[in-house]
């Protein structure tokens, strides 16, 4: 079961989700939650996101893997 929200929200919006499905993670820790959030490098890793959807542009490569080494998912998508 996932929770979806924040779609394409810039960095400023850091706040909001971490209060949100911070609190959704408490509350209901096996709804897993997901945004697509083009921040590229500077996702902060701590994030009460658990997949992380990242257009494949702002893909980073050591961001990526350090992301994907805390447990939690990365889906790519192509926009046109």
């Amino acid at each position: 079961l996932y929770a979806y929200g924040f779609d394409e929200r810039p960095q400023s919006c850091e706040a909001p989700i971490r209060e949100l499905f911070g609190r959704m993670r408490q509350r209901f820790p096996h709804v897993e939650t997901m945004a697509a959030l083009n921040w590229g490098k500077k996702m902060p890793l701590d994030m009460p996101v658990t997949t992380w959807v990242l257009r494949y542009d702002y893909y980073h490569e050591k961001t990526a893997a350090e992301w994907l080494d805390t447990g939690k998912e990365l889906w790519l998508y192509h926009c046109i």
